[in-house]
């Protein structure tokens, strides 16, 4: 019977410990530049454009082109998800949140 419990004991002392509400941590932005641009090798980065395209550099900061290429986050997502429904061509999409994740 003690081995019992003792099994019981510990199954329930993992359970418990894997349910932690601790906040993930947010990305740095060296994380989020290697993030977004794993793929382009050859990428320099923005600000080595603007120093020869200040105009259109001017352009695209804050465009929507430039905002659809950020990691998508509670502050970056223009979005409701709040658990609100939206029907499109017969389709109806569900948005929400889980574990501070965005989900549709």
């Amino acid at each position: 019977m003690t081995r019992l419990k003792t099994s019981l004991i510990v199954i329930l002392t993992l359970f418990l410990s894997s349910c932690s509400n601790e906040k993930k941590p947010e990305y740095t932005a060296l994380q989020l530049e290697q993030i977004n641009h794993l793929h382009d090798t050859g990428f320099v980065g923005s600000a080595q454009c603007a120093s020869c395209h200040e105009t259109e550099f001017q352009d695209w900061t804050g465009s929507d082109h430039q905002l659809a290429m950020q990691l998508p986050t509670q502050e970056s997502v223009l979005g409701d998800f709040n658990d609100s429904s939206v029907t499109f061509y017969g389709v109806t999409s569900r948005f929400f949140q889980k574990r501070r994740c965005l989900y549709d």
